[in-house]
């Protein structure tokens, strides 16, 4: 390799190695980057297409567990087991409901005391759901119930929930995971956190169970053959419910299957400061037009891929108007950070 010492100080030398360098390394990253948009691109193929159960009637009635996880609202919770009892057809005799109430009200405690309900408050004040939720399991032992199904407070499922998951039961489903949707699309944050959850349910849920991939748990509206849980329950560890049971299914290779059928609607964010969960990020710098212009196919591949999991309906109808809010919805977020901030140098 011929090197003069001499050329380190022409300027046109480094000019040269550093294009170069910047190449290589612009080119790895974008390796790197085009493994998980093919992912998502082809999980997103796989979840093109109108769902059908693929899961028979039941013979028998199984025996449910239907817990509800609560944290200070109790009237949300008071509103969603209301619901639950009025609308789903399924043998009353056949499930009963458990409320994990932590910080609830004098009244709404006394109002929940005069349903047809167990009621475990954790021997902790400030506690996780996984910790609440350990904490009715004690309750119980592991021959009581066949089925347990996981719900927030502000969760309602649609009527033929506990039939549908009796049935995926019955052939041989150890663990099911529902379709979330959001309840309230009043406002332009909620649908774009809408049409988000949509995209995740169609990509992580829909397609990964059409590629023979154990769905991805959400946190709430699961079910899970009691038994397993009962003993999987005590080894939880963290705050996050849906990674901890990932792990746990992982590590026995049981697979989650994903009902999309069973529609289960939550409350979403309304506004920029509830919306933290999602970064916006932007790309700074760009060093020559071809590199650009891949990139730019690499965004437009991403771009189409969540466009292709979004399915047709309300959410998606709203989204063209609600995409006008992310200027603003990217604006109040900065501008709660710089608040939280100021707030914080003030009180040192």
């Amino acid at each position: 390799m011929n090197f003069d010492i001499f050329s380190i100080f022409n300027p046109d030398w480094w000019m040269n190695e550093n294009n170069n360098a910047l190449l290589i390394t612009d080119s790895i990253l974008f390796l790197f980057m085009a493994v998980p948009v093919l992912y998502l691109f082809v999980c997103a193929l796989f979840s093109l297409g109108k769902y059908k159960n693929p899961y028979p009637a039941a013979k028998t009635d199984h025996r449910f567990l239907v817990v509800f996880t609560v944290l200070r609202n109790g009237k949300e919770v008071i509103e969603s087991i209301n619901h639950f009892l009025d609308t789903q057809h399924y043998p009353r005799e056949k499930y009963d409901i458990a409320v994990a109430a932590t910080q609830l009200s004098e009244a709404d405690l006394l109002t929940l005391l005069q349903m047809p309900i167990n009621i475990v408050v954790p021997d902790k004040d400030q506690c996780t759901k996984v910790y609440a939720i350990q904490q009715v399991m004690e309750r119980y032992s592991p021959n009581e119930y066949d089925m347990i199904v996981l719900f927030n407070s502000d969760n309602k499922v649609v009527p033929e929930a506990l039939r549908l998951f009796n049935n995926a039961y019955y052939s041989g489903c150890d663990a099911i995971q529902a379709h979330r949707m959001t309840e309230n699309l009043t406002t332009s944050i909620a649908v774009l956190n809408a049409t988000s959850e949509e995209i995740n349910n169609n990509i992580f849920r829909k397609g990964h169970t059409r590629m023979g991939f154990s769905s991805a748990l959400i946190g709430s509206a699961m079910a899970f053959d009691f038994r397993m849980f009962h003993e999987i329950a005590p080894t939880l560890k963290g705050s996050d419910i849906s990674k901890a049971m990932e792990t746990a299914l992982l590590r026995q290779n049981i697979y989650t299957e994903y009902l999309e059928e069973v529609v289960c609607y939550s409350k979403k964010e309304e506004s920029a400061n509830g919306y933290e969960a999602q970064r916006l990020g932007w790309l700074r710098s760009q060093y020559s037009s071809a590199l650009f212009a891949i990139k730019q196919l690499l965004l437009a591949a991403i771009a189409l891929t969540f466009l292709m999991a979004l399915p047709e309906g309300e959410i998606a109808r709203r989204f063209r108007k609600a995409i006008w809010a992310l200027p603003i919805l990217m604006f109040e977020s900065i501008f709660s950070h710089i608040l939280r901030f100021k707030k914080r140098e003030n009180k040192q």
